[in-house]
């Protein structure tokens, strides 16, 4: 109890000091941070570090494609023009109101978790395609 007042003591110093008075005091839970460790902290950032790397060349295979998906499939300019463009800035759009909602609510690591999979996933199975 002592340590609980030692804490409180600054802050009951502050308070008495500006004149406000002090109806209630509540005991706040101290949450510890996962990522405390340098260690930690550095496998994070190399494991989004890479997923970042093979989301950026996963995106950028259709614009080095576009030319053969575009023979292959025959599409017109305009066609090819609203799948790289307006199909991708729609997906966005669409997405990112409820994932961003879900990011100020939720917990991020399993929004991290969660899409990594779905990416996988549908990478993993269009890889299975067949012409």
């Amino acid at each position: 109890m002592v340590a609980k007042q030692a804490e409180w003591l600054p802050v009951w110093r502050a308070m008495v000091s500006c004149g406000c008075t002090i109806t209630t005091i509540k005991a706040t839970t101290v949450t510890t941070n996962p990522y405390a460790s340098r260690k930690k902290a550095y496998y994070a950032l190399v494991l989004l570090t890479i997923v970042y790397s093979f989301n950026f060349i996963d995106r950028q295979l259709l614009a080095i494609l576009q030319e053969s998906v575009k023979a292959d499939l025959d599409l017109s300019d305009s066609q090819l023009g609203l799948l790289t463009g307006f199909a991708f800035a729609a997906f966005y759009v669409i997405a990112g109101i409820p994932i961003a909602r879900w990011a100020d609510r939720g917990n991020r690591r399993d929004i991290v978790a969660l899409s990594l999979f779905i990416w996988s996933f549908m990478t993993a199975i269009s890889g299975m395609v067949q012409n």
